[in-house]
């Protein structure tokens, strides 16, 4: 639908549109395909990011041709920060802004205890870390009751949820996949 309005607006303003489609499950498939579309030439975006390291590559790939990237699947906050590029456009709200969203919708509803399961690895602890800042900034005076770390692909959390149990919070924040 998106493709036929747009087309359509492109069509009534004199332009000729085709998007041309890439099925890429990886990283290196995005490389690929990226690489493939800037050097067919005559593009003039591109749109993605949909699978972990994809919207990384293709940013990078935008930088070199100097076009911009359309960020419409990766949330992740370095995306923003450490390695921001000028051809970026973020659509996908940031993880921050999700983190933000849901501390103060949850804290307006007078849920004020926290505890939070994270990862045990640089983005697990980034992520927590950025979670105690929007409990902090929008919590309306909420709390951190306790916090457990999990392993990353953990096949069950049976004695971090029970130890998350112990310190009775509200609101039980997993930020862990």
């Amino acid at each position: 639908f998106a493709e036929s309005q747009i087309g359509e607006l492109a069509y009534q303003g004199g332009w000729d549109l085709k998007i041309l489609h890439a099925n890429t499950p990886s990283p290196e498939a995005a490389l690929r395909a990226g690489d493939r579309l800037v050097e067919r030439g005559d593009i003039c975006a591109l749109v993605g990011g949909i699978g972990e390291g994809q919207a990384e590559v293709l940013s990078e790939i935008a930088e070199k041709a100097r076009i911009p990237f359309f960020n419409v699947g990766s949330s992740l906050d370095a995306l923003r920060h450490a390695r921001c590029s000028r051809y970026t456009f973020h659509i996908e709200a940031s993880e921050a802004m999700y983190l933000d969203a849901m501390v103060a919708w949850y804290a307006s509803h007078g849920l004020r205890r926290w505890s939070v399961i994270h990862e045990d690895s640089d983005h697990g602890r980034a992520l927590h870390a950025r979670s105690l800042r929007s409990i902090g900034t929008h919590g309306l005076g909420s709390e951190i009751v306790g916090a457990v770390s999990v392993f990353k692909e953990q096949p069950n959390y049976r004695n971090e949820i029970n130890a998350i149990r112990s310190f009775s919070p509200d609101v039980v924040l997993v930020l862990a996949s």
